[in-house]
Formats: C-alpha cells, sequence, structure tokens
C-alpha cells in the first residue's frame, strides 16, 4: 500500500481510470458516428456554462468546499496531501447531490440519505478496496472486467435473467477477492503514518459531503423559491406579483424546503391573486396548516398499515386487515392492463408475451413478484401479484377489448379470465370486487 501521498499524485487505480478515460475519449473521437452524436451534446454542456445560473452555483459550491477544507486545516483534519482526494469526492460525490438540488423535498430525508450513501456498508467497502490498488496492468484489465459485470447485474435485475444473476456471483467473487487483497497488504505493510493517511482519506470521504449538506438545502430552497415566483404571473393572467406578494411568499416558506417544494397548484393560483402582504401571508399561513394536516393524516395512514402487519383477519367489512402493498399492487396492475390493452390495439390484435412487466411497476419492491402468462394464440392473457399478507390480486383480457377483467383471491389465478370463472369478474358490466373497490390509496397532497 502506497505512503503518503504528495499533493497531486495518482495511484494505479486512479491512473488506470484516467488511462481508459482517454481511450473513450480518443475511440469517440475517432469514429464519425459517434462523434457526431456525442459531441453536440458535450459542446451543449459546455455552452450551458455560459449562463449565470449555471456557473454561479458552481462556483459557489467550490468556494464553500474549500472554506471546508480550510476550516479543517485550522482545526488539524485536513492537509495538502489530501487535495487530491478532496478534488475527487468533491466532483463525484457531493457536485452530484448539487446537482439534483431540485429533487429535495424534506431536509431530513437529504440528511438520511446522505448518510446513507457515504457511511453504508458498499461505500465503506469501496473505500476499504480502495487502500491497496493493484498493478496497472492488472488494474487497466480488472476495471473495464467490474463494468461490465456490474452493468450485467443492472440488466439482469431489471430482466430477471439467468445471466445477471452469473454476472452477480462472478462480481461477488471479485469483490470478495479484492477485500482479501487489500487485508493482507494492509497487515503485511502496516505503519502508523500509513494508517493516519488513510484516516484521513475516509474522513474526507464521509465528512465532505455530510460537510454539504447545508449547501445543498440552501441551494434546493433557492431552486424552489425561484420556481415558485417564475410560475405566479402565469396563475393570474401573467402579471407579475407585487414585490410585497413576493416577500410574503418566501417569507412563508419559512426556508423550508418541504414547504417550498409542495407549494403547487391551486395554492399559487391563490397567492398570485393576492394584492397585499396581509393577504399573501394568510394565503402562506393557510398553506403551512395544509401541508402539516396532510402529513398527518398520511402518518395516519401508515399507523394503520403497521398496526395491521401480520395480523390476519378480516375487518367488519370482511376485508383483509393486514393491507401492505395492496394500493401499489393495484396500481401497478392497471398499467399492465393498459400496456396490453395498448399492445393489443396496435400490434396485430394479439397480445405481448415477453412485455417488460417492470414498466407498469409502482411504488413496489424491485423483487416485485407480478407475473405474467400469455394464452399460446396470444388471444388471452393473465398477471397477477401476491401481496404480503398472502392474498392475490390478478387482471386480465381476452379478445374482446371491450372487457376488463380483475381477479382476487386467496390463491393466485390458475384460468384465463372468462364468464363465470371463480374470481374474475368483468368490471366493464359488473362492479369490482370489495377488495379491488376499496380504496387503499394513501393520502394525496392536492
Amino acid at each position: 500500500m502506497a505512503g503518503r501521498r504528495v499533493v497531486l499524485e495518482l495511484n494505479n487505480r486512479e491512473l488506470a481510470g484516467v488511462v481508459w478515460f482517454a481511450i473513450l475519449v480518443g475511440t469517440v473521437s475517432l469514429i464519425p458516428r459517434w462523434r457526431s452524436a456525442i459531441w453536440p451534446s458535450v459542446l451543449g454542456l459546455f455552452q450551458a456554462f455560459r449562463n449565470w445560473k449555471v456557473w454561479l452555483p458552481l462556483l459557489a459550491y467550490f468556494a464553500y468546499v474549500a472554506a471546508v477544507a480550510h476550516v479543517a486545516w485550522r482545526g488539524g483534519l485536513w492537509s495538502s496531501g489530501l487535495l487530491l482526494d478532496t478534488l475527487i469526492v468533491a466532483m463525484f460525490v457531493g457536485l452530484p447531490l448539487v446537482m439534483s438540488a431540485s429533487d429535495v423535498g424534506k431536509g431530513s430525508k437529504l440528511v438520511g440519505d446522505v448518510v446513507r450513501d457515504v457511511v453504508g456498508i458498499t461505500a465503506l467497502l469501496v473505500f476499504y478496496i480502495g487502500l491497496a490498488p493493484l498493478s496497472l496492468p492488472v488494474e487497466l484489465v480488472l476495471q473495464p472486467v467490474i463494468l461490465v459485470l456490474s452493468l450485467l447485474v443492472g440488466f439482469g435485475q431489471a430482466e430477471r435473467s439467468p445471466g445477471g444473476r452469473m454476472a452477480g456471483v462472478l462480481l461477488g467473487i471479485v469483490g470478495i477477492a479484492l477485500i482479501v487483497h487489500t487485508t493482507r497488504v494492509i497487515v503485511g505493510t502496516w505503519r502508523s503514518d500509513i494508517a493516519f493517511d488513510a484516516l484521513g482519506e475516509l474522513g474526507v470521504s464521509v465528512l465532505l459531503p455530510v460537510a454539504s449538506i447545508p449547501f445543498v438545502y440552501i441551494f434546493a430552497f433557492i431552486i424552489h423559491a425561484e420556481t415558485i415566483l417564475t410560475m405566479l404571473p402565469f396563475f393570474n393572467n401573467r402579471e407579475t406579483p407585487l414585490v410585497r406578494v413576493r416577500l410574503a411568499c418566501v417569507w412563508g416558506l419559512h426556508f423550508s424546503t418541504r414547504f417550498a417544494s409542495a407549494f403547487t397548484g391551486n395554492w399559487r393560483g391563490q397567492l398570485a391573486r393576492t394584492t397585499g402582504f396581509r393577504d399573501a401571508n394568510t394565503v402562506m399561513r393557510d398553506f403551512r396548516e395544509a401541508v402539516r394536516q396532510h402529513e398527518r393524516h398520511v402518518q395516519e395512514h401508515d399507523r394503520r398499515i403497521e398496526e395491521m402487519t401480520g395480523i390476519d383477519g378480516l375487518d367488519e367489512d370482511g376485508l383483509q386487515l393486514d393491507r401492505r402493498e395492496f394500493h401499489a399492487t393495484k396500481e401497478s396492475l392497471r398499467n399492465l392492463y393498459y400496456l396490453q390493452m395498448g399492445q393489443y390495439r396496435n400490434k396485430r390484435s394479439e397480445y405481448w408475451p415477453d412485455l417488460p412487466v417492470d414498466l407498469s411497476v409502482r411504488n413496489l419492491p424491485n423483487d416485485h413478484g407480478v407475473h405474467l402468462i400469455v394464452r399460446k394464440d396470444k388471444q388471452a392473457w393473465r398477471a397477477w401479484k401476491r401481496t404480503p399478507c398472502g392474498w392475490h390480486f390478478g387482471v386480465g383480457g381476452t379478445s374482446n377489448i371491450d372487457e376488463m377483467w380483475q381477479y382476487d383471491g386467496p390463491a393466485p389465478p390458475h384460468e384465463f379470465p372468462a364468464k363465470n370463472t371463480d374470481g374474475w369478474v368483468d368490471t366493464r358490466r359488473e362492479p369490482s370486487s370489495p377488495e379491488w373497490a376499496k380504496d387503499d390509496e394513501p393520502p394525496r397532497w392536492r
């Protein structure tokens, strides 16, 4: 394992990454078709930096990183030997956080996501393996192999293919081998100064993203607030609200991304039509109370789901008590039904046996458990999912596209939908079953 590095010295792993990046750039430059497809996008990206709304936040972010490094240096927690690590973490961990600031809702979620990403098992394993780079030739071979295996695992999870599972096994073997190699190197070359360097690198990889949270939060609030103020004229005949109304808006958001991200739709219209600070402040007060009330309703919904988790039996209406994933299951199956109907109408009156089920899935785990079977003549199909409590929901179709079939029961559907078939209901002609008709949707923000 290398000793203390000078300011910008690259180890073999970093050098191999630079070599492959240079090869990629050179390949794109030499192949005309790739060059014509990619370089305009790259040039467009650079041209975007001519806009002060792009380069000013980036400049502010790197100034913030420099300030954090300076404070750490004054406290004896940072040295010039960590400059390269600081730049890498700032570019590839912190900067993506800044660029995704518009997606920030609650600040608590931002903190949780950052801490999970930089202190999670995967992040710590990547850091640990990085302590002992291999020789440059081995790194040049190993990095594309790991990249290809990772891509195969990703595609394999989406398609649930045996090749994806095999790639996952191979990737795991490579990971174990690297962990063993790193451990042997650390044990064989242990010195206190090397341990101090490693601790400093770990500190940078963890503390810098965490220290970036306040900057990302403030930037996220500014983005949300600017979006609101920009959109207000569209809710009032394109008339820009008075300054006092805009001040009441920003003040009424209480500098909270939680409120700013929720200020949408009708609330913008109400605010845009006010003319005084007091009226605008009243709208903002009512808005904050509506947000709090919505959050209470969501918490109550989640509490009921949690209380009934794992409890067998029926309620007073004869419905399942444990209703985990009921809404997401029904929503996903409805989406699947409409995908198949579109396929039947547009593709020579045939259903799609190989339809990617993941296209229809909403708010379910990655291993969602939705099954699809199409009859050999492609004129009928059924799909179903087992919920955590053991209740099954299903949808299906026949050659009569005016029929919309739904199923539910304690077992999966063993037959294609048809009249007088147990569990199946054509909802175009009959009411949905009580379980399908039950509104399990969590409270929506309106």
